[in-house]
């Protein structure tokens, strides 16, 4: 057994080398827990039955294998790398004690310098050399990747699937006279046949067809095993029990055996293996606090596999009964949501959920780093903290940013993060795992536009393929994206209609969703919303609101009054005037600093949420309210909104049963919201919405002044959305329907594109260039919107500086200090991200956008914003957020 000690694997952070059968050894143990322990029953029984049963074993064949390629000599020489240590790794390579060798140095170097040509970089990619030993031929861009499954996730453990090998049958010829005339191809077979004894195959035998879907999750799979095997502790750690020989070369089989314990172990600790509830009886205590379930959440409770909708009410225990579904089964959560703020505030309530358990979790956003759960500490291998030893959710470092934060037991994000794994970019592989290993809770799916819907549409079809369980929660799901989602998590075309209140679910190869209605008195929680209507001319919406506060407020002095605008100025201008006229008003809003909006979320929900006791208070704000921000108001004023938009504010009022409510608003019938649409307007001061749904909501509500909840919401919602199916029912509005059908077209389109690399992938008949298509390197992920929000206005990311009494949350350091902060300086880099917000370019912002500093250069991802500090006062409001310069 010839095991080339010599040729290393591992330099960085260990004592001389590590050598690389040690690593590919490692990497295959890691892998093997990780298909025992931590992937999901299901996916084991989908890979098994693709590999004859024995998946675990050709994984780790396959996670054995994924590295043979640094067994050539440009990567064992290392060209551009100098120094004694360097030299005295070279003197390891003769004829005599190695058989393998660098031939002649300049040649080598010249090999190296060719490298660097189109058509021949291969040679230097240790990932495309590992794939070339394992096929030992050339790939071909047309040929198809099921029979390619073997070699692919070599070839895509660092993030992309890169065929650098098409340089055709010369590059082929130096690829194989470079390692066959030196020694090293007899030394990969060699390395190889040592694996394949200790684990027992032969892969002669393996599948010759694996289809791409299992392809992606083998190729994700690997991914996570060489990150868990790769740690700098983990490496030293083997290192020293070579060294004391608790583990030898000579041994594989027992090295295998005798790292496994450590390898759970540190697989639970990094990553986290997912524990339950335990008991059913725990789970429910758990979630509903000693509730009995509602028939909504009693309906999850019999819910199986496949999609399930629970479409209901605000109000009615959605969140709940989605947690008490994920009970029945021990997998991985995914838990997304439309927002910053409402993953924010949801984490708090998964928190107190799973405060009996102990498990790894994420939050997952872009500024989810300045929010408190990752002020308790970030572990790694060798760290403990109160959060593992009193039980609940706690942070690792090793899911804590990118692609990695889906990997986590318990992850609550935004649903850009999902919506990222049907987008062309690095690491697609692994975040197409993550979900596929995990159950799919995506709350307020209605939100999402006809440009985020293309882009969810391959996605469902891959959680439809990989039999994963997704649910969605809402409260007006329109039904022709209803039936979008069914078709393509499904395969097939969905005839029925929604029935709404209702719970239905679609499990694997059933013709037809199964429905079950909630009418009333079974928790359908029917209640009447009283519509009142006013026209102001554009210029007086402001003012309408706030002569209608200030009525209220004779009425109901101890009022919890709502007003939500459209836009940020409107918001803004009715909040200065109702603050300057003595009423308690707390703003909300997209234009705030980070830690100013947190601030004033948290006190919304401490003073007006579930338990709060608020009163004698005004809520201004701005589309932020209206999705999932568990908050109770009396009264609501609102401008007039798209039909799910205005059923979601209205979920906002009389949210909870609420004793003292008859103090507050004593003779108050019934729950009232007054909506102001402004008279002939322009189309421009509409927006963000079109003419076309503004008009349709408009009319419905004008003949249903009277509004039954949650009896008329499906057809408010279907009756409002403009389709090709109901063009022209207003020909006065033809020209404004024609108009909203082309804008959703554009972004139909534009999302199929965005799409496309992804969709071609996962077909069963995909092609090697439509794999290397799916996960582009050269489409930067800026952030965590960059692809999947299709936002056509130009915004700038910016961290605002100024004194906290003046900027919530503002950097209060210096622009130098700011550009130096490092990846590593957490505390600090939290500190910045608190004062980070977006600005839109434009006429009244660009001047001063432009005397912003960039802060490009910067190590961390504080590259990605401006600095803009705040002079004499202007630009910035503690109460109204960002003002620019009109004052």
């Amino acid at each position: 057994m010839n095991t080339h000690d010599y040729i290393w694997a591992k330099q960085d952070g260990v004592s001389g080398t590590y050598p690389l059968l040690a690593h590919l050894l490692d990497t295959a143990t890691v892998a093997g827990i990780l298909y025992d322990r931590w992937l999901r029953q299901g996916l084991q029984e989908l890979i098994d039955s693709e590999l004859g049963g024995e998946g675990k074993k050709i994984f780790m064949w396959m996670a054995a294998t994924h590295d043979i390629g640094k067994a050539s000599p440009l990567f064992q020489y290392q060209p551009r790398h100098r120094g004694p240590e360097w030299d005295a790794i070279r003197q390891a390579y003769t004829v005599d004690s190695a058989g393998c060798s660098f031939g002649d140095i300049e040649n080598l170097k010249n090999q190296y310098e060719f490298s660097l040509t189109p058509g021949t970089s291969f040679l230097r990619r240790h990932e495309q050399i590992s794939a070339f030993a394992l096929m030992g031929r050339v790939p071909e861009s047309a040929s198809s990747a099921s029979r390619a499954w073997s070699y692919l996730p070599a070839m895509g453990h660092h993030g992309s699937f890169k065929f650098l090998l098409f340089g055709g049958r010369a590059s082929a010829k130096t690829a194989q006279s470079l390692l066959t005339d030196l020694g090293w191809a007899q030394a990969q077979q060699d390395l190889l046949q040592i694996v394949a004894e200790a684990l027992e195959v032969k892969p002669a035998t393996f599948p010759k067809k694996v289809s791409p879907t299992v392809t992606i999750l083998l190729s994700g799979l690997l991914i996570l095993a060489d990150r868990l095997a790769s740690g700098a502790d983990w490496v030293a750690r083997n290192q020293q029990r070579l060294s004391s020989q608790q583990i030898s070369l000579n041994q594989p089989q027992q090295w295998i055996h005798h790292l496994s314990q450590p390898a759970f172990e540190r697989v639970d600790q990094l990553l986290g293996i997912y524990r339950g509830w335990g008991e059913q009886q725990d789970a429910l205590a758990a979630i509903l606090g000693g509730h009995s379930p509602r028939p909504l959440q009693q309906e999850a409770l019999k819910t199986g596999a496949g999609i399930w909708n629970a479409m209901a009410p605000t109000g009615n225990g959605k969140t709940e009964a989605a947690a008490l579904r994920h009970s029945l089964a021990d997998e991985r959560l995914v838990f997304l949501l439309p927002t910053q703020a409402t993953s924010n505030a949801l984490m708090r309530r998964v928190q107190k959920m799973y405060s009996s358990t102990k498990n790894v979790a994420s939050l997952a956003h872009g500024l989810a780093s300045i929010e408190d759960f990752y002020n308790q500490p970030v572990t790694d291998y060798a760290d403990t903290c109160e959060g593992q030893d009193a039980g609940g959710l706690y942070p690792t470092e090793f899911v804590k940013s990118g692609a990695s934060r889906l990997l986590a037991p318990v992850c609550v994000g935004t649903v850009d993060q999902a919506l990222m794994s049907a987008i062309p970019l690095k690491w697609t592989h692994l975040r197409l795992l993550a979900l596929a290993n995990s159950h799919i809770v995506i709350d307020e799916i209605h939100t999402l536009d006809h440009y985020q819907s293309e882009i969810l549409v391959p996605l469902l079809k891959w959680l439809g393929q990989t039999k994963t369980r997704v649910t969605f929660l809402s409260a007006t799901f329109p039904s022709w994206q209803r039936a979008r989602f069914l078709e393509a998590y499904s395969g097939q075309a969905i005839q029925s209609s929604p029935a709404f209140p209702s719970a239905e679910s679609l499990e694997f190869n059933e013709p037809t969703p199964r429905q079950v209605q909630l009418t009333e008195g079974s928790g359908g929680n029917e209640y009447i919303i009283d519509f009142t209507f006013a026209e102001p001319p554009f210029e007086e919406l402001e003012a309408a609101h706030i002569r209608w506060a200030g009525e209220q407020r004779k009425k109901f002095p101890l009022a919890r009054l709502g007003v939500i605008c459209n836009t940020v100025a409107r918001a803004q201008k009715v909040a200065e005037e109702l603050t300057a006229g003595g009423e308690k008003v707390i703003l909300l809003h997209s234009r705030m600093t980070a830690e100013h909006r947190r601030i004033n979320a948290e006190l919304l929900e401490k003073l007006i949420g579930s338990s709060g006791e608020g009163s004698a208070l005004t809520v201004v704000g701005t589309q932020a309210i209206e999705a999932s921000l568990d908050i109770d108001l009396d009264i609501l004023s609102t401008d007039l909104c798209p039909a799910p938009s205005l059923i979601q504010r209205a979920g906002r009022v009389w949210r909870h049963q609420d004793i003292k409510r008859l103090e507050r608003v004593s003779g108050l019938p019934r729950l009232t919201v007054n909506v102001l649409k402004p008279a002939a307007p322009e189309k421009h001061q509409l927006l963000p919405y079109s003419e076309a749904e503004l008009g349709r909501t408009w009319d419905y509500l004008q003949e249903h002044q009277t509004f039954h909840c949650p009896t008329d919401n499906q057809e408010f919602v279907d009756k409002a959305a403009v389709t090709l199916e109901t063009i022209g029912e207003n020909l006065d509005r033809m020209e404004a329907d024609l108009d909203h059908i082309a804008l959703d077209s554009h972004k139909i389109q534009r999302g199929r594109d965005r799409a496309r690399a992804i969709t071609a992938a996962i077909k069963e008949t995909s092609r090697l260039n439509e794999f290397e298509a799916f996960t582009d390197p050269q489409l930067k992920d800026k952030d965590d919107t960059a692809f999947t929000r299709l936002i056509e206005a130009d915004v700038r990311q910016v961290i605002v500086g100024g004194p906290h009494e003046q900027v919530p949350g503002g950097w209060k350091g210096s622009y130098q200090e700011l550009l130096a902060l490092t990846s590593h300086q957490q505390g600090k880099l939290r500190q910045a991200l608190k004062a980070s917000m977006p600005i839109p370019v434009n006429s009244k912002t660009r001047d001063l956008l432009s005397t912003a500093l960039s802060l490009e250069n910067s190590p961390s991802l504080l590259k990605r914003y401006l600095f803009l500090p705040v002079p004499q006062g202007l630009i910035y409001d503690p109460v109204l957020g960002f003002i620019g310069d009109d004052k």
